[in-house]
């Protein structure tokens, strides 16, 4: 473990609380959810630890990351744009496993989405950020200035500009819940209104009778006549209801079956996915190719695949004319009804050579109306640069 040069005082901060407690206590649980979403440890590594002092209750931080600790005052403009992507790469990553465990039922975590958003909140950049070897670290998460925890304002998507001031935070598109309300039918309600008026017609009936038998001799006749006036009511009660449930319809014989429409296609059921951010629309294999897509050293094209589950996760490949083999790891998000965001990672190569997919570790696409292929836009070393990715 390596200190960071900061401290906190907790005079200074406001600390968002879950249950009463300080959002660091959790601090554990943030990396072990992270790894299991992401199936790397680096998102964690994002988060600086904290360490309050039992005798000053000062807030010191550290990070298990190996290397030299550089604050922003000492990286170059070149290093600066690379901070502010990775900070922008792990928000939206973050987001990303809030909206899936919003949508998803019965998730053991008790972590929740908007725990996750007040997490990414810290109370001034570019103070709070150092550069760890190539690992961007954060103190302060889930910080702001005592007094003025406002997440609107000190959220840290909205500081990265004090970073890059060229950085353009694209919108973040919240999840949609769907409300089902189920209306009673309006026959069910005329069923019952009529079971409530012969129920009362039945026990007013009932009243007078008892009236009537205070002022004559009471005698075993009497009861018997009585009894099957009740039991005939009780009839007529029963057969009202029966004749005001509602009946099936009869289908018309004119409308069309189900099975006589042709089944929806392809793009139909791609886009019903999209619509919904059903990440199982990647699943299966899939491959980027453009012209301008090289290895920045040897100028080789290449040709990059993926593989994607069903959860949106996918290895990716990438083999060399000269044989040179690079795998890594990559994990999509659906932003749009129409569009994507790929996260990729680093590529280990059998010849030891680590690579950058793009630049900045993100891939936006445009998918295409035939749902298979997408348009795609990503950092090359000269800038943005344009490719094709579809289904193989």
């Amino acid at each position: 473990m390596q200190n960071l040069p900061i401290t906190t005082n907790p005079v200074d901060v406001s600390i968002f609380q879950v249950e009463r407690k300080p959002i660091f206590r959790y601090f554990k649980q943030f990396e072990e959810l992270f790894e299991k979403e992401t199936n790397s440890k680096e998102l964690g590594l994002f988060l600086a630890e904290p360490t309050v002092n039992d005798f000053n209750k000062q807030i010191s931080w550290s990070t298990k990351v190996e290397g030299p600790i550089r604050n922003m005052a000492q990286l170059t403009p070149e290093e600066k744009i690379y901070v502010a992507g990775k900070i922008q790469e792990y928000c939206d990553q973050i987001r990303v496993i809030g909206n899936k465990l919003a949508t998803t039922k019965g998730h053991s975590t008790f972590i929740t989405a908007e725990i996750l958003e007040n997490l990414l909140v810290t109370r001034e950049l570019p103070e709070a950020i150092f550069l760890v070897g190539n690992q961007v670290v954060m103190t302060e998460w889930g910080c702001a200035p005592y007094g003025r925890y406002d997440r609107n304002n000190f959220a840290l998507t909205k500081q990265i500009t004090k970073i890059d001031p060229n950085h353009i935070v694209p919108p973040i598109e919240p999840p949609v819940v769907e409300e089902v309300v189920e209306v009673p039918p309006a026959r069910s309600l005329w069923r019952w209104l009529v079971i409530l008026l012969l129920t009362l017609l039945l026990i007013f009936g009932l009243s007078l009778k008892s009236c009537s038998r205070f002022n004559h001799a009471d005698n075993g006749a009497q009861e018997t006549s009585l009894r099957a006036e009740i039991n005939s009511l009780w009839l007529k009660v029963k057969d009202k209801a029966n004749t005001c449930s509602p009946k099936k319809e009869k289908a018309d014989d004119c409308s069309p079956k189900k099975e006589d429409g042709p089944p929806p296609s392809q793009a139909q059921i791609d886009q019903q996915k999209f619509e919904k951010k059903d990440l199982s629309v990647f699943e299966g294999a899939w491959v980027f190719r453009a012209n301008n897509i090289v290895d920045a050293e040897t100028g080789e094209r290449l040709i990059i695949k993926f593989k994607f589950t069903g959860d949106g996760a996918s290895a990716t490949s990438v083999k060399k004319q000269s044989g040179d083999f690079c795998s890594g790891l990559a994990t999509a998000a659906i932003t749009s009804d129409t569009s994507f965001t790929l996260f990729t990672q680093k590529l280990q190569c059998q010849s030891g050579a680590v690579r950058n997919f793009s630049k900045n570790g993100k891939v936006n696409c445009k998918v295409r109306p035939n749902f298979n292929q997408a348009d795609c836009t990503l950092q090359c070393k000269d800038g943005a640069c344009t490719g094709l990715f579809e289904r193989e």
